[in-house]
């Protein structure tokens, strides 16, 4: 595995409390319970020490939204129609704050999104200029890692996606995405394979 680390950026999708913690407003739907399982947000912070000491660029991705939910007014997505009852993801509460050890730097970036896709906020484009090649983790596999992943395949950059650094609802779920979608748009690899090329 050969990366270079000038042309190589770290992105860490959607690991807010609300959705890998046990007492977060989403916990219901088994994603911190799948986290907790995989071990995911450990394995995340290993590669996140290691990025850094390697100088690799950081991205962080948050899916955040106004109390209200005005961002999701003119959306026609299911998934969207009912959050509003869960109060969950609201800008400045601890439900968005992502967990220690994977709290940004001061210079490190934060991309906030309110959709599925990080490349829906146009910003994200703007930091991987001379960015080749992207390693993604995240939370959900099967949503925002396979959405970042389909774009960024699209847009012509190489794409590893740390297998044991991402989750969803159940591990059905993620290995149908890990085994048979991501294989086609992206590299699979593990934590440790990582951890020796940096």
């Amino acid at each position: 595995m050969d990366i270079n680390k000038d042309k190589t950026a770290l992105i860490i999708m959607d690991f807010e409390n609300d959705m890998v913690d046990d007492n977060g407003k989403l916990a219901a739907f088994g994603i911190a319970k799948h986290v907790k399982d995989r071990n995911v947000t450990e394995n995340t912070k290993k590669i996140l020490t290691k990025a850094r000491s390697s100088g690799l660029k950081i991205i962080f991705v948050k899916v955040e939204y106004e109390k209200g939910y005005p961002e999701l007014k003119n959306s026609k997505a299911p998934m969207y129609s009912g959050i509003n009852q869960t109060n969950a993801l609201i800008k400045n509460t601890w439900g968005t704050d992502l967990p220690n050890g994977l709290k940004p730097l001061k210079h490190e970036i934060i991309i906030s999104k309110s959709r599925i896709n990080p490349f829906t906020n146009k910003n994200l484009k703007k930091e991987l200029k001379n960015i080749r090649t992207v390693i993604l983790t995240g939370v959900a596999t099967n949503f925002v890692v396979e959405s970042a992943a389909r774009t960024a395949a699209d847009e012509n950059y190489e794409v590893f996606v740390v297998d044991d650094c991402c989750a969803s609802f159940n591990q059905q779920m993620h290995e149908f995405s890990i085994k048979t979608i991501l294989p086609n748009i992206a590299r699979i690899i593990k934590v440790e394979d990582l951890l020796k090329s940096l």
